[in-house]
């Protein structure tokens, strides 16, 4: 997989097509996988391939969908996005993690009030979802230092002392990785 990416970052078509189909091999069905080949069907112009591909994807359950919408987005395909994921919403009512991707299609979309629709919907039917409490946060947030803040009162909350140790370790990597603000 790593290899694809090289290829990828250097243009080298071929051996992005190469690796594809050899991973495609070895983990079939890996929505990975599938996500660098509908990629690369893109970026190469094979849209119709492309449509094929991601037409035989399955969406019978939750990861399912959560992967096929993450390709649709890939590839920059919003409308089947939104469709893969609330069918499954429709399916299961409010679920977490179908919840916090459509948001953050429509979020892609600079529909803010669509993502904030959904998600209150969602915590209205799973008021104690954690994940959906904190999402809905970021939310209504509004400004980076906002959320900056909401992320380190989360990690300064975590009871066990090791993943709160694991989360501030973290945070500090990301907060190393970001570029100087101008």
């Amino acid at each position: 997989f790593l290899l694809a990416q090289v290829y990828k970052t250097e243009g080298n078509i071929e051996g992005v097509a190469r690796e594809i189909a050899e991973m495609k091999r070895i983990a079939p069905g890996n929505p990975d996988v599938n996500r660098m080949e509908l990629a690369l069907m893109d970026r190469t112009n094979n849209l119709e391939a492309a449509r094929e591909a991601y037409a035989r994807l399955p969406e019978g359950t939750v990861p399912e969908r959560l992967s096929k919408a993450r390709n649709a987005a890939a590839i920059n395909v919003w409308d089947e996005a939104i469709r893969v994921l609330t069918d499954g919403l429709r399916e299961t009512p409010g679920e977490s993690k179908l919840t916090q991707l459509l948001a953050q299609v429509y979020l892609a979309q600079n529909k803010p009030e669509e993502a904030k629709r959904v998600v209150n919907e969602a915590v209205a039917i799973h008021g104690t979802d954690e994940e959906l409490q904190l999402f809905k946060r970021v939310l209504e947030a509004g400004s980076p230092e906002a959320i900056a803040e909401i992320q380190r009162s989360v990690v300064d909350e975590t009871p066990d002392e090791t993943l709160r140790a694991l989360r501030r370790a973290r945070r500090r990597g990301r907060q190393r990785r970001r570029p100087p603000q101008a």
